[in-house]
Order: structure tokens, then C-alpha cells, then sequence
């Protein structure tokens, strides 16, 4: 129970206590109530079983009693209300921006491949479910509680064996719980599951929906959508339909309670060992009694559920972000790779024993055929990724001074690096604020000035930007993205494949802005097509994961290796 309290709240002990104070105080005061009502039904009572007349005197202190009650429980209220739902909402909302924050410092590598519908669940659905539980659930389950074990206290005190008599199915109630505890877990955790993945599909259908209207994907043809969506349906309805019975146990073993007590309590009034005033307000006390402890046992079911979003939102938090302290970035831009082996899976190797220098100011272009580790080995570079085995180096070679980057802050690190893949991101907005993510600080005319040097002729900084770019071609994207690296100005530039997919116009202007782009910047380009790389200082050529050759264009063409095979393969001959 401890650890379902810690995961739900996020170990935010002190303020859990703080709500849970506030609630039982309100819901205290609240149950209160019930000797007003007791005191009065004593009143009309009395007279009818040889006690005196009820005078108006009486009935007016009654009245005002109940009025500063109702102004007590009033008060009580604010303080319950401000610790469930005013502090829960904003932790929930700070809760989200420290996961936000959380996953923008982990590696890119994990970034790159991780499921958007997953976090984009987390970030809602399961901060949803903790803001009913800390709001609702939890502090509810614990005042009742309370309030149950206080109201069996009391008529303990007062009379024990009535007291007995009430609560003895208690005992059958809470084996049922235990019992729920232990198929709960299993079931929420797969409900949980299949919502993910509804999810998962439901993004999938939205973003490929073009796709799937140019294939006619409509209705039951789009399978995964389907079935996952059935998958959800059949295991909401097994946890309700499971746990629904048992719940209709515990209440009925509370209600039990009430009967075994009235008849216990008749027997008791007829020996004349309690008078029916008292029995009648011990029955009105323990049927009011009722309330919290179904209460509990309510929300003790749906605890261990909102307890998996907890487990969520706890398991992106326990995700480590690269580790690396040092703040003080090497001189030099030069990159070195020594004995590089790196593997995503643990078992098959991407890069085997990778050694390679690209010194400052040069363009060195990675080839090979797909598989062959060419995107891997910029990942490293850039420290998607840190090596299993050798190190990454950045500094000077010609001073002998180079650092290993694995002890360099990521986010330290990545002011060195601009990069363009050939998915780049665009988001909703103007272009202006778009291009200025590379340097923040940046002016209008700065921004204007890198539009112009990416040959960005297509839009202005005005220009409205749709989400992920779609009001925008393959190579105007690219375009925009080049104006970005532009701005930030950094000394390292990384292109994976930007050309790849572009017609001749948007190729050609992709090709001066990357020409403008790398001018004194240390480069490194992955390319299929390879007349665009055919100029660089070097050329590196991989397969199967190792560099099998190294050289100019016409050093490699003259060695009749790989790379003159992928030349002439690829209709590249001048």
C-alpha cells in the first residue's frame, strides 16, 4: 500500500499528509452532523414513550446549533478543498513540466526512438487518472477509513456488543479486498496496456491518413486499428465485469451489518438493557456509518489502477539522461573516433572497431550500402548514442589536445553540432519563429539573412507554418531547417541524407544553401546519391559496419573498390 501511495502521489509524502489531514477534519465535521439529528429525533421521540414536551426553546438552540455547524463544516472545507484540488491541479501541472523537461535532456538516441503516443499518454491520460486519485481517491479512502474505525471506537465505548454486532462482516469485507488487491493488478496493468496501444494506432490512423484513404484503409480493412480498439473494449469490460461482483460482496457485507444489528438491538430492547431512543440513534449513527466505509472500499479498487499511471509517468522519470558533468567544451572542432564498437540490441554489432579523424574546417562524406552503419556512426558523433566500446574525441589533434565527449554535458555538448536530417521538424507557427529555434536571441534581420543564404525564395519570416511543416515541399522544409543550422552558427554540421527524395529544382537549391552552410564548419554528410559528395576533402566508405575505404573521389574511383562499384551502379558517371 505504501509503494501504490508513493507512486500515485510521487513520493510528495508531506504534502499527502497535508491533504489527508483536510479531509478527515471536513469529512469529520461533516459526519458530525448526524448528533444533530439524533438529538432532535430524541426530541420529537420523547414525548410519545412518557418523556417530557419538546419546548420551542429547544428547538430554536437546535436550529442555531445546526446554523454554526453549517458554518463550521463550511470553514472546515476551504482548507480540504485547497489540498486536493487547488495543490493537485498545480503539481499536476508542474508534474508535467518536469517530465517535459525530463525527457527533453535525455539522449537523442532514446528521443529518436521513442513511441510519441506513449509519452503523449503519460503527459495526459496518466496525469489525469493521478489528479483524480490525489484529488479524490486517496485522501476519500483514508478519511474513511478513519472515520469507520473512529465511529467503531465510539460505539465500542458505548456498547460493545452492539458495536460487534454491526461490524461483524467487516472482517469478510476486507478479505474481499485483499482479494481485489491482487486481481487488480493484473487486470488494470492490462487494461492499461491496450489503451496505450489504442492510442499508439488511433496516432498511427491520424498521421497516415492519407495513406490509408489512397488504399481505401477505411472501416475494418485498417486491421491494427481495429483490433486494437477491440482490445481495449474487451479488457475495460473484463475489469469491470471482474471486479464489479466483488465490490456488490463488500457492500453487502456492510448492509448485512445494519441487519444483524437490528436484530441484535431488538433483542436487546426487549430485555429492556437499552431504552428505544438509544437504539434508534445507535441505528442512525451505524446506518450513517455505512457510507464512509463503502466509500472506502470503493476507491481501494480503483487505487491499484490510477497506481499503473503512476508506474507510467515513473518509468519515463527513471530513464537516466546521459551521464557527463563537464561545462567547459575542448578547443578545436576536430572529431576522432577510436575503436568505436556500438550495438542496439546488445548482441549484433552496427559499428566494429570504427577509427576515423575528420579535422576542422573539412567536408568528409560517409558511403555505403543500406545496414552499413553510416546514420550509426554520425548518431555517435553527435552523442545520440555513447559507444559500447572505444571513444568518441573532440578537440585538437594537431595540439594533441582532445577530450572524450561521454564526459561532456549533452546539452553542453550539442552547442557544438547543427544538424539536418531528412526528417527534420517544423512547428506550428510562423517561420520566423522557426528559424530563430537556432539561436533564440537572434534579430529579425539575422533571421532574414539565413533565409536568404538557405535560398529560401518560397516564404517570408511572416509566413504561417503548419504543424510539421505540411503547407511546405520536401526541400523547402530542408530549406528552412538549413536556416536554422545557419543561425546557430555552430562549428560542426551533421546532414543525414537531406537530398535523397528531392526533385532537381528543390535538390539544386538544397545544394547551395548546404554549400553556403558548411563554409569553415567541420562537415559531415550522408549521401546516397553520390555526385553531391563527390568534392569532399574525404570520403568514407562503410559496409558491414567497419570503414573498408577511405579517400578522395578520384583515389577511390582509380582502387575499383565499393565505392567505384556504387558510382557506376548508381548512374553517377560524368
Amino acid at each position: 500500500m505504501v509503494k501504490v501511495i508513493e507512486e500515485i502521489t510521487g513520493n510528495q509524502s508531506s504534502k499527502f499528509f497535508k491533504s489527508l489531514l483536510a479531509t478527515c477534519l471536513c469529512d469529520l465535521a461533516n459526519f458530525c452532523g448526524i448528533f444533530f439529528i439524533s438529538w432532535l429525533l430524541y426530541l420529537i421521540v420523547n414525548p410519545y414513550l412518557g418523556g417530557e414536551k419538546t419546548g420551542l426553546a429547544e428547538f430554536i438552540i437546535i436550529s442555531a446549533g445546526a446554523l454554526c455547524y453549517m458554518v463550521l463544516c463550511y470553514y472546515a472545507s476551504i482548507p480540504a478543498y485547497n489540498a486536493n484540488y487547488m495543490a493537485t491541479y498545480d503539481n499536476s501541472m508542474k508534474g508535467r513540466l518536469h517530465l517535459a523537461e525530463h525527457i527533453r535532456r535525455l539522449s537523442l538516441g532514446y528521443l529518436s526512438s521513442m513511441n510519441a503516443a506513449r509519452i503523449s499518454h503519460s503527459m495526459m491520460k496518466d496525469f489525469t487518472n493521478l489528479e483524480n486519485a490525489n484529488s479524490h481517491i486517496i485522501p476519500q479512502l483514508f478519511s474513511s477509513l478513519i472515520i469507520s474505525v473512529t465511529v467503531f471506537i465510539c460505539l465500542f465505548i458505548y456498547n460493545p456488543a452492539l458495536s460487534i454486532s454491526f461490524f461483524c462482516c467487516i472482517p469478510v469485507a476486507l478479505g474481499v479486498l485483499i482479494l481485489v488487491r491482487f486481481i487488480g493488478v493484473k487486470l488494470s496493468k492490462r487494461q492499461m496496456q491496450a489503451s496505450i496501444e489504442a492510442s499508439s494506432r488511433l496516432s498511427e490512423y491520424i498521421n497516415g491518413i492519407t495513406t490509408i484513404k489512397t488504399n481505401n484503409m477505411h472501416g475494418a480493412k485498417f486491421a491494427k486499428l481495429e483490433s486494437s480498439l477491440n482490445d481495449l473494449r474487451r479488457e475495460s469490460i473484463r475489469l469491470e465485469v471482474t471486479l464489479m461482483p466483488l465490490a456488490l460482496t463488500t457492500m453487502s457485507c456492510v448492509g448485512a451489518g445494519i441487519g444483524i444489528m437490528v436484530m441484535y438491538g431488538q433483542y436487546k430492547l426487549l430485555s429492556h438493557e437499552i431504552s428505544v431512543q438509544e437504539f434508534l440513534i445507535l441505528m442512525l449513527i451505524a446506518s450513517r456509518s455505512i457510507a464512509p466505509f463503502i466509500t472506502f472500499s470503493i476507491n481501494f479498487m480503483m487505487l491499484q489502477y490510477f497506481s499503473e499511471s503512476g508506474k507510467n509517468i515513473s518509468g519515463f522519470l527513471a530513464v537516466k539522461p546521459l551521464p557527463g558533468t563537464d561545462t567547459v567544451l575542448p578547443e578545436g572542432s576536430d572529431l576522432v573516433l577510436e575503436n568505436v564498437s556500438f550495438s542496439y540490441d546488445g548482441t549484433k554489432k552496427v559499428l566494429d572497431k570504427v577509427n576515423l579523424k575528420i579535422k576542422s574546417g573539412t567536408t568528409v562524406a560517409v558511403v555505403g550500402p543500406s545496414g552499413s552503419g553510416k546514420s550509426t556512426l554520425v548518431k555517435l558523433l553527435a552523442r545520440f548514442y555513447d559507444p559500447d566500446s572505444g571513444s568518441v574525441l573532440m578537440g585538437s589533434i594537431r595540439e594533441n589536445k582532445l577530450a572524450d565527449i561521454s564526459h561532456i554535458d549533452p546539452e553542453v555538448l550539442m552547442h557544438r553540432f547543427a544538424m539536418v536530417f531528412q526528417d527534420s521538424y517544423l512547428f506550428k507557427g510562423t517561420v520566423f519563429d522557426n528559424v530563430r529555434l537556432g539561436r533564440m536571441t537572434a534579430s529579425e534581420d539575422e533571421v532574414n539573412a539565413a533565409l536568404r543564404n538557405a535560398m529560401v525564395d518560397f516564404t517570408d519570416a511572416s509566413g504561417e507554418v503548419a504543424e510539421d511543416g505540411r503547407n511546405f515541399s520536401g526541400g523547402e522544409r530542408q530549406r528552412l531547417c538549413i536556416a536554422r543550422c545557419m543561425l546557430k552558427n555552430a562549428p560542426v554540421v551533421l546532414l543525414d541524407e537531406i537530398t535523397s527524395s528531392l526533385d532537381i529544382y528543390n535538390e539544386h537549391a538544397v545544394q547551395q544553401a548546404i554549400e553556403r552552410l558548411t563554409v569553415n564548419r567541420t562537415t559531415v554528410i550522408i549521401a546516397h546519391k553520390l555526385k553531391n559528395i563527390m568534392h569532399s576533402d574525404l570520403i568514407v566508405v562503410m559496409d558491414e559496419g567497419r570503414i573498408v575505404e577511405r579517400g578522395t573521389h578520384d583515389e577511390l574511383l582509380a582502387a575499383g573498390g565499393l565505392y567505384s562499384r556504387l558510382w557506376y551502379q548508381g548512374n553517377n558517371k560524368e
